[in-house]
């Protein structure tokens, strides 16, 4: 896969890249070769957005008859709407009418944004309806304020669900402040703070990705508007800006307009960890990451702004509370208590925890065992750029989720979302047939 991240600063880095070069070849020939086919050829130079967009109004459209689930086919029929718009504005701007094509681009992401997103969110908020996570995120927020710690803390645990528990780390509860200090209204509900902030990290990272090709923050906008990301942002998408973080901590520590900025990377990374747990596995890829451009001197100055972060955030709620704070940020995930998540999907690590107490420690053997395998691969051959270094975080990521005693099949959208960064930042390049035999040939 051909990417470009910036021009190499000397021979040196030049030599150090060379092995990673011949990594893609074989998937640089099929790209090359589906590249060639008239249809995606066509597509290419085409209305491909328009009937993307319109692929999306088709595919809510089938989501409002077959849902039996009110809150998504209120989205839906808000959603449709958005969508049906952009897909207009997009094939007339491909006739050049009314306005250009970059102007109708615009109005179709704003289209969007508004119905799928905006109008959603407050009309969902009118009528009190939301998933599980938004209340939890209030009620953590509102604790926070007033005691210090997000988490609650309980005298018996055998009489809770698994909703009265805080699996948030403290970063996520400071979306649930407005709500807090003024509850029941529309623009203080935490799914507007949470696309807010999401749209502001994809933005960052697109901007940052060490090229500057046209376009490239528009795949970033068609990913959160995308039904399957947006009906999120409407039900309450915590994992989004988490992801958002770490492709801004990725970029920040292994793009190409400057050597890297890995102080600036340990606070998005710091944050991203410091709001889910599913984020610490970034530190250690970043940690090789920045090792492999900079050197020791950077690796201790990425961990110091790392370990801060997380001191500051993760501190004060374990001194207020050591057992609030490990009961809900480890023993729950981890499956260690008789509540269980509401993530239960039959993925191998949920099904070996539910097989009892030597199925538990099986799957956490497992864990452990694939987390070491992981980075004895990453010391080995290491990422020397933002795009290698998101494809070992999101291989690292999905043996968590598959492995995980508590997961379900949506947190997939990690792993996908930081295979798809070099795409999001433009450092993504179809490769022709002769550039993908030369690479073979290297």
């Amino acid at each position: 896969m051909r990417v470009v991240t910036g021009r190499a600063s000397g021979s040196r880095e030049a030599m150090s890249r060379e092995p990673e070069s011949r990594e893609p070849a074989r998937l640089d020939r099929w790209l090359a070769a589906l590249a060639n086919w008239p249809a995606v050829a066509w597509l290419r130079r085409g209305p491909w957005d328009a009937l993307v967009f319109t692929a999306f109004t088709v595919d809510v459209v089938a989501y409002m008859i077959i849902t039996g689930l009110p809150m998504h086919r209120l989205w839906t029929q808000c959603a449709v709407f958005g969508y049906a718009a952009a897909a207009i504005a997009l094939w007339l701007g491909h006739l050049r009418w009314p306005a250009r094509l970059g102007t109708m681009r615009a109005f179709a992401v704003g289209a969007a944004i508004v119905g799928a997103i905006l109008v959603p969110i407050i009309v969902e908020s009118a009528h009190g309806m939301a998933d599980p996570e938004i209340p939890i995120l209030v009620d953590a927020a509102h604790r926070l304020l007033h005691t210090g710690t997000p988490f609650p803390s309980f005298t018996g645990l055998g009489d809770v669900n698994a909703n009265d528990y805080n699996v948030y780390l403290p970063v996520m509860a400071l979306f649930g402040v407005p709500g807090a200090l003024s509850p029941g209204h529309w623009f203080t509900d935490p799914r507007l703070f949470l696309a807010i902030v999401s749209f502001g990290l994809f933005a960052l990272f697109a901007s940052r990705g060490g090229t500057t090709r046209h376009g490239a923050g528009y795949w970033a906008a068609l990913f959160l508007i995308c039904p399957w990301v947006a009906v999120q942002f409407g039900a309450g998408a915590t994992d989004v800006p988490v992801i958002g973080a770490l492709c801004l901590g990725l970029v920040l520590a292994g793009g190409g307009k400057q050597v890297g900025r890995p102080l600036s990377a340990g606070v998005a990374i710091g944050l991203a960890a410091g709001a889910k747990a599913l984020a610490w596995p970034a530190i250690p890829v970043l940690l090789i990451l920045v090792f492999a451009r900079r050197g020791w001197r950077s690796v201790v100055g990425f961990l110091a702004v790392v370990s801060g972060t997380l001191l500051v955030v993760l501190g004060l709620p374990a001194l207020v509370d050591p057992k609030a704070f490990v009961v809900n940020a480890i023993q729950l995930p981890l499956g260690m208590l008789p509540a269980r998540l509401s993530a239960t999907s039959p993925l191998p690590g949920h099904l070996l925890a539910d097989a009892g107490s030597v199925g538990h420690a099986i799957d956490l053997a497992l864990l452990a065992s694939v987390a070491i395998a992981l980075v004895v691969g990453m010391l080995r051959h290491p990422p020397r750029d933002y795009v290698s270094a998101a494809r070992w975080l999101a291989l690292g990521l999905l043996a968590a989720i598959l492995l995980a005693p508590s997961s379900r099949w949506g947190y997939l959208i990690y792993p996908g979302s930081l295979l798809l960064l070099p795409v999001f930042t433009g450092a993504f390049r179809w490769p022709t047939t002769k550039s993908a035999l030369a690479d073979d040939a290297l």
